[in-house]
């Protein structure tokens, strides 16, 4: 279809469509603005059309097998450039079918109706474009296989170059004035556009022989050699050629139906396939939807704590077809039940309010070292063990694409126990020194803004950030806390990205909640787990890049890795108890503030992001030796 569109109120004024057509390629509008010239494609061939927009009438101008494409007017609308297939050379032994052709520039007046070719070589040259006051016709040419813009000289048949680029240019068009000629060109490992001043002044022409009168004839099977290709597919005994012996070169056209059979990598066209019934329709069947789960995300990680041996984190989601049903599940294994915690989560987002509900099983232990004091005098290595185990309800309300509230309502049963170490049974025995049972109310109120983008490994673009706010009613376990997790994301250019993260949060009340400083949320490259206190702060800033565009092994196993992107980070943070206070540094060293920095590679295999982080810490005077930690998700 054609459409004319008013640019200032940006409305369609009218639509032309021509059922005729297959397909419309290229427009150029005559400077008065009456006529346009489109090059079409119609039964299986590419033709040049006038379309008049007053009487709305369309004239064909070519009508053959040949390839006619690219049309321009003239300044004065008598005469129509385009770039025709129709130069055969035959010095050219090819197996490649239709190698032999090249694309040359013919011109079409208007007034009398008749065609010369202007250019006549045994290479390309395309995309034609008229100088002002049609003194020069401009055009590309592929001499020596590398495209370059040259101009012509019609009436004295002279030829100059005006590019000489090794890399190649690409159609681009000339300020009216002829100025300025602009185009896109390949350069650096990336596209760019430029501008030619002058592209016209000071040329070294040439002689060049003349335009030829040509006479269009539809003969493309008559100049082409096309029998002595072999068809492609299976041999079946000797290989015979496509075209039976009663083919005759004096035709116009050749009948393919025989060749199309014995095809065996043929696959039939059925040129009624997207035509209109005339009367009867086809209703489709329509079956009621049926609820289908697909896992949409998996990631998690694991490593090897001396303590309990292999610990790990699983997380993934499912969700149906239309989004409607979701179901996550957190898992986290610690070498035994007691130090593992499990999480199942429904959500139904078929309406715009959103609502859920969840399970949860959660522990969580810390240690301390000689901290038990007996009634004999003697110290013991102890430990406080915290068990949550209740569900939630959860409503979620979103306020457009990209604000959003949930409100959830925690309900479960917490109970602390006490153990002390006993070396001479080497397990830990369980005293009743601060043992406690509650049952737990926690709402929760979180608000979200979401608008990144994200590339292969995780987001590039655009801000995410949630504050979240909570309150547990309980006489035993009294606490109000509040958390903010700020992150942006900043795109450079060429997929390098810039990532910062702040997360903080306070926890007051007679039991405040407590926070830690390692692990997803922590400073990477400081494993302390013993370090936890009721105020919390991490900065993160990260330069994310491409590391490996393309990467393929054949030994020992055929292996293939693309687009493999790597991490520079830097982490800063601290947890403290405020009664303590916050001491940042002391004695020229970090004290509370803990600094860790690093790099590692991130792979993006599917279902999840596998991640590599190499991290040190350092105290501005010593630093750490490097710690790894392998994840499997996204970058934060």
């Amino acid at each position: 279809k054609l459409y004319i569109m008013d640019e200032q109120k940006k409305k369609i004024l009218n639509r032309y469509s021509f059922d005729d057509l297959d397909a419309i390629f290229e427009i150029d509008v005559s400077h008065d603005g009456k006529k346009i010239v489109f090059s079409a494609q119609q039964n299986m061939q590419s033709d040049l059309y006038i379309f008049e927009l007053e009487s709305e009438t369309r004239q064909q101008i070519t009508n053959d097998r040949y390839n006619d494409a690219s049309p321009r007017w003239s300044c004065d609308d008598s005469r129509i450039a385009f770039t025709s297939e129709r130069t055969i050379v035959e010095k050219v032994n090819s197996e490649q079918i239709f190698y032999q052709l090249r694309d040359n520039i013919l011109i079409y007046h208007v007034t009398n109706e008749k065609f010369t070719q202007v250019t006549q070589d045994d290479f390309n040259n395309h995309s034609p474009q008229w100088a002002p006051a049609d003194s020069l016709l401009l055009f590309i040419s592929e001499r020596k296989d590398v495209a370059n813009y040259e101009a012509i000289r019609l009436e004295t048949a002279e030829r100059a170059r005006i590019t000489k680029t090794l890399c190649g240019v690409f159609p681009g068009d000339l300020i009216s004035t002829g100025d300025i000629l602009v185009y896109s060109c390949f350069f650096n490992m990336g596209w760019d556009i430029y501008l030619m001043n002058n592209p016209l002044e000071n040329l070294e022409f040439e002689p060049y022989q003349k335009s030829i009168v040509l006479t269009p004839r539809n003969d493309f099977y008559q100049r082409f050699n096309i029998d002595r290709y072999q068809r492609y597919g299976k041999k079946r005994g000797k290989f015979k050629k496509v075209f039976p012996k009663t083919y005759k070169r004096n035709v116009t056209e050749i009948n393919f139906g025989n060749a199309v059979q014995s095809d065996s990598l043929n696959r039939a066209y059925n040129r009624n396939l997207d035509t209109k019934p005339d009367s009867i329709f086809q209703i489709p069947r329509i079956t009621p939807y049926r609820l289908k789960m697909s896992l949409d995300r998996f990631w998690g990680g694991m490593a090897y704590s001396t303590g309990v041996g292999a610990i790990g984190f699983v997380q993934f989601s499912m969700s149906d077809l239309f989004g409607d049903h979701g179901i996550a599940v957190q898992a986290g294994f610690g070498g035994s039940f007691d130090n593992s915690d499990f999480i199942l989560n429904y959500i139904f987002r078929g309406s715009r309010l959103d609502y859920g509900l969840g399970f949860i099983f959660l522990t969580d232990d810390t240690y301390y070292n000689n901290g038990w004091l007996s009634s004999d005098g003697f110290l013991y290595d102890y430990k406080i063990l915290r068990k949550r185990y209740g569900g939630y309800l959860l409503t979620s309300y979103p306020f457009n694409k990209y604000w959003r509230v949930d409100l959830e309502n925690f309900v479960y049963q917490r109970e602390d126990s006490d153990y002390i170490w006993d070396e001479q049974d080497e397990k830990w025995q369980a005293v009743n020194y601060i043992d406690q049972k509650a049952l737990v109310y926690k709402p929760q109120l979180s608000l979200v803004h979401d608008n990144a983008l994200y590339g292969p490994t995780g987001p590039i673009s655009g801000w995410r950030a949630s504050y979240m706010i909570n309150k547990s009613f309980s006489r035993e376990f009294d606490y109000l806390t509040q958390y903010l997790d700020f992150r942006y994301y900043q795109y450079l250019a060429k997929q390098f990205a810039i990532a910062m993260r702040g997360v903080g949060g306070i926890s007051l009340g007679n039991d405040p909640q407590v926070f830690e400083l390692w692990g997803y949320n922590g400073v990477r490259g400081f494993d302390d787990s013993d370090l936890e206190g009721d105020t919390k702060f991490v900065g993160s800033l990260e330069l994310r890049y491409p590391f490996i565009e393309y990467l393929k092994f054949n030994f020992p196993l055929p292996l293939t890795i693309s687009y493999l992107r790597g991490s520079l980070f830097a982490d800063v943070g601290s947890v403290w108890f405020r009664d303590n206070g916050f001491v940042g540094t002391q004695n020229g060293r970090l004290n509370d503030l803990k600094f860790g920095f690093g790099f590692g590679p991130r792979l993006n295999v599917g279902y999840f992001v596998l991640k590599l982080d190499i991290a040190w810490n350092s105290d501005w005077i010593d630093t750490s030796k490097p710690r790894y930690y392998i994840w499997l998700m996204q970058d934060f």
